[in-house]
This record gives C-alpha cells, structure tokens and sequence, in this order.
C-alpha cells in the first residue's frame, strides 16, 4: 500500500509524501527482491523528480546490485548518465547491456546514440548498422543513423534514412528530421514524396 501511495502521489507531484510513503515500503520488502527493485526503482524516479541526482543515482546503482544480470538497471542507469551529459559513463553501462545481450538492440542504440552526442558520428553509424543487422525491421536505428549523417553533412544519405525509418513506423525522430532537411534540401524532398505517393496514393 506505501509503494502505491508513493506512485500516485509522484505522479501527482505530492514529492514529500511521495518519498515518504516508499521509504515506508523499502523496509518492508526485504525478503521480496522483486518488490524491493520496484521500490529503489520508484524511489529513483522520485528523487528525480526533487532533482536530487546523487540520491537518485545512488539508487539506480541498487538496481544493479540488486539483479546484476539484468539489463534493466544499467538501461536505466544509462539513460540517466546520457541525460545529464556523462556520455562516457552512460556508454559503459551500454556495454554491459551488449555483454548481457549481445542479441539485442538496446546496448548497441545507446553506444550510438551517445557516439552521436560525442560526435564520433562514423562509430555510431557503425552501432547503429549493427543494430539495422539484429532487427532490420526496427525504425530506430534508421533514424538515428540518419541524424548522424545529417550531422556529417551527407543530407542525401540523412533523408534515405529518416525516409526507411517512417516505411517501418511512425518514427517522431525521423518525421522531425525530415522536416529539417524540407529546410534545406526541399527539391530532394519533394521529388521522394512525389515517388512515394506514386507508388502508394493511399498512404
């Protein structure tokens, strides 16, 4: 009842009581570990949500204590690392995910996506080339590999990218892209969209 008490009211930006109710549940989960990840997760996003990074990290890393063979933690840890512009930390959190997983997409788009940040563009083409070999039917990687080749300046190669990524999904990053490169490339554009609609008049 305290970790859903603690829940509602994060979700309704009762911060206080929020924390106050899941530091009630931690304790008394202690002989259920998947309850207990539960709550350090919760905990994690509430700490956030009171900008107390430290904290919130520190809870992250339970995470990982808590199921070291999971990927989730360190997904989770990841994205914090990247969101607060600690590429080099959030990529190695990304590789353990790969040696998990090596399977699977996640660890591979986080390297590239964080390569992209560092603006090592040609290495994050090449993570997200790999991840287009796991799941080429995954929309992602296309239009993340695209921004790195709008970024690289190579507009043609950026608009076949974020073109392929909204043929597999509707891919906000990829529609947002292809507004960007209407801004400079419109005539590319225009002549793409007039072949495709050629090709399918009801889409």
């Amino acid at each position: 009842a305290w970790s859903l008490i603690a829940i509602i009211s994060n979700e309704n930006d009762d911060l206080d009581y929020a924390l106050e109710a899941i530091n009630k549940a931690i304790p008394l989960f202690k002989n259920d570990k998947e309850a207990l990840y539960r709550a350090y997760r919760e905990r994690s996003h509430i700490y956030l949500n009171r900008d107390e990074q430290k904290n919130a990290l520190s809870d992250l890393s339970m995470l990982i204590k808590l199921e070291p063979d999971s990927t989730n933690g360190y997904k989770l840890r990841g994205n914090y690392y990247y969101e607060v512009g600690s590429y080099k930390k959030s990529n190695a959190d990304f590789r353990e995910i790969v040696q998990l997983a090596p399977d699977e997409t996640t660890g591979y788009m986080g390297i590239g996506r964080n390569l992209i940040a560092l603006k090592e563009y040609d290495k994050a083409i090449a993570e997200f080339n790999h991840c287009m070999e796991i799941s080429p039917d995954y929309s992602q990687p296309y239009s993340f590999r695209g921004e790195a080749y709008y970024l690289q300046g190579k507009l043609d190669e950026a608009a076949n990218d974020a073109f392929k990524a909204l043929e597999l999904d509707y891919d906000r990053k990829a529609w947002d892209l292809v507004g960007v490169l209407a801004d400079t490339i419109y005539s590319k554009i225009d002549s793409m969209l007039t072949i495709k609609h050629a090709q399918d008049q009801d889409n």
